[in-house]
């Protein structure tokens, strides 16, 4: 019994654990430092996009501005939301800033492009880098400036970042201060984390610049396949919960208790009740 219960616990901290899985890319060159790990859920592709940087951003060349990938089979996405992470507001806006504040406005994806560095063919950046508009931004509010992605406002910046020393292009500009997480539907059902490749980080507003785009490399021992979708991992939980409940079912069943008891009326009393045991038939 007790080895059937652990067994059944056993798969349910696997089907936890893989629920839980991403594939997370950083890179990092002098006082620069990224990170960015995709998950994917219910067709989605989710990634969260970081500065972890930690130092004080002197320039704009140090505000992380977008990510860019290959997706295998080129699927087009549609971009869903561009929120604020944990532990995240914008420096320089006035008023409330948080985690799950949508700045979608300032953010745009395409999956058409050409000439991105490291051979990717999608991305999506905050600056316009002549090859993203407003007719590609995710759905969201405009919150600083032009309509279309444009300069250095709502990148990225680090934890570090004091913003009694920004100048230049850096003055007056609202930021993002950690993370933003971003979330692409229209996955095809076979996709899979392992389709990611050529995962590379864009810093300032200048494309031509090699030394503002960081390769990625994956961070550890952490590919594998996509997260399963809840829909599935619901049932896999929901038939051990079952599982269980009929083991513990027939353990406590009325004619196993009989049984036990019955076993225990014939158990033989000490040396002095040999002759009541006699009569036990």
């Amino acid at each position: 019994m007790k080895t059937v219960v652990r067994g059944l616990a056993g798969v349910a901290l696997f089907i936890v654990g893989n629920s839980a899985h991403g594939l997370t890319y950083t890179a990092t060159n002098k006082t620069l430092s990224a990170s960015a790990t995709f998950t994917v859920t219910k067709l989605k592709l989710v990634i969260s996009l970081s500065n972890t940087a930690t130092s004080d951003p002197g320039n704009s060349a140090e505000i992380l501005a977008g990510i860019f990938f290959t997706l295998a089979g080129d699927p087009v996405l549609t971009p869903a939301s561009a929120l604020l992470g944990p532990d995240t507001a914008i420096k320089g806006r006035p008023g409330v800033s948080g985690p799950g504040m949508n700045v979608g406005g300032e953010w745009a994806y395409r999956n058409d492009l050409t000439g991105l560095p490291h051979g990717a063919n999608e991305g999506i950046s905050s600056t316009s880098l002549k090859k993203f508009s407003q007719h590609f931004r995710f759905p969201g509010p405009n919150l600083q400036g032009p309509t279309a992605p444009s300069g250095v406002q709502y990148g990225i910046t680090s934890d570090f970042d004091n913003i009694g020393n920004d100048k230049g292009s850096l003055k007056h500009q609202q930021l993002i201060e950690n993370t933003v997480i971003f979330t692409l539907g229209g996955l095809p059902a076979n996709f899979t984390l392992t389709d990611i490749t050529n995962v590379n980080f864009q810093y300032g507003t200048n494309l031509k610049d090699p030394g503002l785009n960081l390769a990625g490399t994956i961070s550890g021992d952490n590919g594998g396949p996509a997260i399963p979708e809840p829909s599935i991992s619901v049932l896999i939980a929901t038939g051990l919960v079952w599982a269980f409940a009929l083991v513990r079912r027939r353990r406590a069943s009325p004619a196993f208790a009989g049984a036990e008891g019955r076993v225990a009326n014939r158990q033989v009393e000490p040396e002095n009740n040999t002759r009541d045991l006699k009569r036990i038939p």
